[in-house]
């Protein structure tokens, strides 16, 4: 069945907590059951792999690791991975009437999401970030095999400072695991904000739009761009992984007078940050009455269950 992107109003207040228990209760359950199963082994690499697929009659060709989860899903759907969320985001984006801007793809692992805004928004200019070198070489590949004349790959990691840091790999089989190590010894990465890259570039329109998927450096991301975010008052998509995490977002927004405008379950929750202007401006009273974070609070609980159960049903699977 294919993933529907859910307006924050489909779902009352007053179902959301026996949900939440529900899901809390099942979280206990599946972190005693999972702390007594033993690690995976280490996947056999294959090697690099090609898949095309036609969307909107158009073909792509979207290069990956074999053992690379987006790379087999895109593989095993001939789509882009998450386009449900994609679709939503142009339509939002649309909606918002910045086509021309600049999009940011913080995080842009191979390029799924670099391809397709670049494909639906050909006046705009995608900047495409990507620290791991590895991931960086399929990104440069992808965007050069659907001649994508208006993105930019930049082997940079996005933080709140410049200069070096380290990089950890929790499995060299996932092409988009790397996280950033501001305290590692070994600084093998270069690093910046984002707001000093485009205060160094000339000639760039005004930023529409920031997409963020960073492994848990989100905050520190979005604290070099508030710059941007202050002047050119993009929106924001980003992952939520945990709901600690979640709780912090929202106070970080908040303080730039962003409001949360919709969530999607996706692969991992998916949530869109507006300023408050564009929401009271684009969004009728009824829509706006709509707009509930306990629902995007859900979504992630959601999701940390989803991968417990997973992480359990595969470590059973090899005993």
């Amino acid at each position: 069945m294919k993933a529907r992107w859910r307006s924050l109003g489909e779902v009352g207040l007053g179902e959301l907590n026996p949900v939440r228990r529900k899901l809390q209760k099942a979280l206990r359950a599946a972190t005693k059951l999972t702390s007594r199963v033993k690690e995976p082994a280490v996947r056999a690499d294959q090697g690099p792999t090609e898949i095309e697929f036609m969307y909107r009659g158009t073909t792509y060709r979207i290069a990956g690791k074999t053992t690379d989860p987006i790379t087999q899903k895109i593989q095993n759907e001939r789509s882009f991975y998450e386009l449900p969320v994609l679709e939503r985001l142009q339509e939002l984006f649309t909606r918002y009437d910045r086509e021309e801007g600049v999009i940011v793809d913080a995080g842009a692992n191979i390029g799924n999401h670099t391809v397709f805004l670049s494909s639906v928004f050909p006046k705009a200019k995608v900047i495409a970030f990507e620290m791991n070198p590895e991931t960086f070489g399929y990104l440069q590949k992808n965007l050069e095999e659907n001649r994508l004349a208006n993105a930019i790959p930049v082997n940079l990691g996005l933080s709140d400072r410049e200069g070096s840091g380290g990089m950890r790999l929790q499995d060299h089989n996932v092409l988009g695991g790397a996280q950033v190590d501001l305290d590692a010894t070994d600084h093998s990465i270069q690093l910046t904000t984002l707001d000093a890259y485009l205060r160094s570039s000339a000639d760039l329109n005004p930023v529409g739009l920031i997409k963020i998927d960073v492994e848990g450096h989100e905050l520190q991301c979005l604290h070099g761009a508030q710059e941007t975010l202050k002047n050119d008052r993009p929106l924001v998509i980003l992952e939520c992984k945990e709901l600690s995490e979640y709780a912090t977002l929202l106070e970080f927004f908040k303080s730039v007078d962003y409001d949360l405008l919709a969530a999607a379950p996706g692969a991992m929750p998916n949530l869109i940050f507006s300023p408050r202007d564009f929401i009271a401006r684009a969004f009728t009273e009824t829509e706006r009455a709509g707009i509930r974070a306990d629902l995007c609070s859900r979504h992630v609980e959601s999701w940390a269950l989803r991968r417990k159960v997973r992480y359990l049903r595969a470590r059973l699977e090899e005993d």
